[in-house]
This record gives C-alpha cells, structure tokens and sequence, in this order.
C-alpha cells in the first residue's frame, strides 16, 4: 500500500510538472505573438481578401458571393473560397464590426482584423502545446523540445498569425489530423475514429487540398491489411469516411443547389490553372491585373460573358491545359520560377537575393 500511495504522489508530481511546463509554453508564444501583433500593427493596413469579402458579403446580406474583384461579377454566388475560415470571419466581423466599404478603400477595417490576429495568436500558441504533446508521444522528450522551438523562433512562422488568412487553421489540422491518426493506428476506438473522422472534414471546408493528408492517414491507420479483421477495418476506415462525408455533405449540396454542378467543396481549380499557365502568365502571385473581368483580353472577356463562377473557371481551366499541352518548355519555366516565388517572396530573374526577402518570404 505504501509502495502504491508513493506511485499515485509521483505520478501526480510528474502531471502537475507537465501541466505547468505545458501553460508556461503556451504563455511565452502566445506574448510573443500578441507582442508582435502590436508592434508589425499590420490590423492597420491588412485588406480583406477572397475569405474576408466573402464573410462581408454574407454580412451586407448578400449571401455567400463573391466581389467585387477576382474573375466575377460583383456579390455573384460562389464556391471560390472554402466555408470553415470564413465562417470564423463571419462571426468575427458580426461580434466587432467597422465600416467598410466594398471597394477595398485606404480607410481599412482595423477593429476586426485585430481581434483576428488575436484570435489567432491563441490558436498559434495552442498549436505549439498540441505539437510539443504530439511530438513527445511520437519521438520522446527531446524531439518535442526542438519542435516548439522551431515552431516558435523559427522567422518563417512569425507572420502566419498576422494574416486574415487560413494558414493557421491550416497547421491546426495538421496536428489535430497527425494526433488522431496515431491514436487510431494503434486502438481501435469507435471515439477515436469519429473524432479523426470528424477532424478531417473539417480540415477539408478549411482547405480542400488535405484530401491527400487525410487519405494517407486514413490508410496509414490500418497498414499492414489484415482481412480476417473485417470490424477493424471497418472501424478504421469506413468508419471515419463517413462521418469526413457526413460533414462535408451540406456543402456540397449547397455547391450543387447554386450552381447544378457536383463541386464537393471548391470552384476554382481551373482558375488556379489558368493563373499560372497561359501567354501572360509571370509565376508570380496572382496580382492587380487578375482582379477585375475588364483588365482581360477582350477575346477572354467576351468568352466568359454571362458564365456562372464554375463555368468560368472549367472555361480557363480547359485553356490552361491546352497551353500546358502546345508550350510545355514554357509551362515547366513557369513551375521553376513559382517555386522560386513561393519559397522566397518577391523573387525574379534579373534580382539580386534579399536578406529580407529570404526572411519574410
């Protein structure tokens, strides 16, 4: 009985130790966010884009549209963006509103967007805790120390909560989707696989390109197969299919109500296509020229005259292709010199390299 009331103290000793290390993480990330929220005072100047005008829309009572700006008419029906993050905006800017106008003018919102960031220097700091718990379950005690400390002083993260963007959200799911997949592999649990199930779909009204996280995750849980175990798989697989299913159903059905199409979460691959792939195409970011129909050509303008969003973009999708097909030296050019963007911000041929752009890109 002795040797047992000594183990409960210990075991008790080692949760408050970790219960204390866990919240003095999370306290230093999250000063160190909200420090920098206040001294970059980007909520100053941050314009709402694509997730934020959609969320103005639906709160200027024009439902879930798009505009102006992008290849559209102004306040038409859309499926441009995913509904997860906007939804967080909705609520945002209903709880904090600021006046605003729709043409995206110098006199920006500034309340909102600082709750925002606020908002999010909590997620971030939670993101560390969960990939510091994570890690120590995967890889031991000192593998989850380096990973908060590259989560957390590694320059390449320190904007993420700034943005009025999904990354944040984003790396999230990342976790949350590596968490519940571990569990999973290893205990078959009708909770467990609801809740990875659950994650998932979530993951995928944020960011449908995660169909590729979550697949390989799913499949890693019941790797290697074992068919004389027909519950397990169900449990592992099937399982949560139908629950990542059953939440991304009403959007979907949404997508097809509006548009009489099957777009399971998002419109606009064609449109991401043709951004990068056609005659006037640079690899950089989409920038001003793209934002407005009366900036294209006339020929591409009067081609998509009086097509819905989807039908837009299937449109620029299918010249996008073609161009791939007739120019593939110029299209492989392209991918180089968008790699080249995404890594290291402004980047061009002719440019020297950028201490502050090798940084901040």
């Amino acid at each position: 009985m002795l040797i047992n009331g000594i183990r409960i103290k210990l075991n008790d000793m080692v949760i408050n130790h970790e219960t204390a290390l866990l919240v003095i993480i999370f306290l230093i990330v999250f000063i160190t966010r909200i420090l920098l929220v206040f001294v970059v005072q980007s909520y100053k100047t941050t314009r709402d884009w694509e997730c934020g005008q959609i969320a103005r829309n639906v709160l200027n009572g024009n439902g879930y549209s798009a505009g102006p700006g992008w290849i559209a008419n102004a306040n038409s029906p859309t499926a441009h963006k995913p509904p997860l993050y906007t939804a967080f905006l909705i609520v945002v800017f209903y709880a904090f509103p600021d006046e605003w106008t729709p043409i995206m003018p110098d006199n920006l919102a500034r309340k909102s967007h600082l709750v925002v960031q606020m908002l999010q220097s909590v997620i971030f700091s939670l993101i560390v805790v969960l990939t510091y718990l994570l890690a120590k379950e995967a890889f031991g005690n000192r593998s989850a120390i380096v990973a908060i400390f590259v989560l957390t002083f590694n320059p390449l993260f320190y904007h993420l909560h700034l943005q009025i963007e999904r990354n944040v959200y984003d790396m999230l799911f990342v976790v949350l989707i590596s968490y519940f997949g571990i569990i999973s592999k290893y205990i078959t649990s009708l909770r467990y696989a609801i809740l990875l199930g659950l994650v998932s779909g979530l993951s995928l009204l944020n960011n449908p390109s995660f169909v590729l996280i979550v697949s390989f995750t799913i499949l890693w849980t019941i790797y290697p197969i074992n068919v004389r175990k027909p519950g397990k798989i169900f449990m592992k697989l099937f399982l949560p299919g139908i629950v990542i299913i059953a939440v991304v159903a009403p959007w979907t059905y949404r997508n097809y109500i509006v548009f009489k199409k099957l777009i399971p979460v998002t419109s606009n691959s064609g449109l991401e296509l043709w951004i990068g792939n056609h005659a006037g195409a640079s690899g950089a970011l989409q920038n001003e020229r793209l934002q407005n129909t009366d900036e294209l050509p006339e020929n591409l303008r009067s081609a998509i005259d009086g097509l819905n969003e989807v039908e837009r973009y299937q449109y620029l999708g299918r010249i996008a292709v073609s161009y791939i097909y007739s120019n593939p030296f110029d299209a492989l050019h392209l991918r180089i010199y968008s790699f080249l963007q995404f890594w290291f911000g402004d980047f061009h041929w002719h440019r020297p390299f950028s201490t502050r752009h090798l940084i901040l890109g």
